[in-house]
């Protein structure tokens, strides 16, 4: 019991250094007030010249590529990786795939009647890049969808090893505690980001956790559901 309990930390352990690796975010945020010469409460990234934006998510994706390669390297040497993720394309993985889609376009309708707000995202935001910086739009929302990518990444990463942790503690495989940990850490964590979606983030964090039960721990179907939701 005590060994299942030590390796039940370690993993809890290692999905908050996953999530410590998307907080440095809010530490490139000082460069950025510090570049723009604008307060944090001041400024907004959005509305600044464009190359600020370029700035800020550079630094943010290097931080997060390294961070996130060097945990799946560890994982890898110590024989985890198989243990977190299954990383087939069998029928179910394509029909979880399938469903994930379909669940995120029900929720954005959702989303987008309730907040009035535009789908998908990814034209939405393609828009008011081009209204605000005309025509780098492109260039920055192909830059903005590489930070979704790796932020995707890593929240998946964060599903899966707090999921391990839990099954270890409690042998209950039924839970979904990646779902949880995902709440507690990233979903909490858009009060501060981001207020104004953060009861949605919530939701969507169970949900990341439901998917990965529901697909058998399959990697893909639980990274492209919040890839879906960041893009639809």
């Amino acid at each position: 019991m005590k060994t299942n309990e030590m390796k039940a930390g370690k993993f809890f352990l290692l999905g908050l250094l996953a999530f410590s690796i998307l907080f440095f975010e809010f530490l490139v945020l000082f460069l950025d007030s510090f570049l723009t010469g604008k307060s944090l409460k001041e400024m907004n990234l959005w509305r600044e010249n464009w190359y600020f934006l370029i700035i800020h998510w550079t630094i943010t994706i290097a931080i997060w590529g390294i961070g996130i390669s060097l945990i799946i390297s560890w994982l890898k040497k110590k024989g985890f990786i198989f243990q977190i993720f299954s990383f087939d394309l069998k029928g179910r993985t394509i029909i979880m795939i399938f469903i994930s889609l379909i669940l995120v376009l029900s929720l954005s309708i959702f989303e987008s009647i309730l907040f009035s707000s535009k789908i998908p995202q990814i034209t939405a935001e393609f828009l008011n890049f081009s209204k605000l910086h005309g025509n780098k739009a492109i260039f920055l929302s192909i830059y903005q969808n590489i930070y979704y990518f790796f932020e995707s990444l890593i929240v998946v990463f964060i599903v899966a090893l707090f999921h391990h942790g839990g099954e270890l503690l409690s042998k209950i495989k039924w839970l979904p505690w990646g779902g949880i940990g995902l709440l507690l850490t990233w979903g909490l964590g858009h009060f501060i980001s981001h207020p104004s979606g953060a009861f949605y983030m919530l939701i969507l964090s169970v949900l990341i956790g439901v998917i990965y039960i529901l697909s058998g721990k399959n990697f893909y179907p639980t990274f492209l559901f919040l890839l879906f939701s960041f893009i639809i």
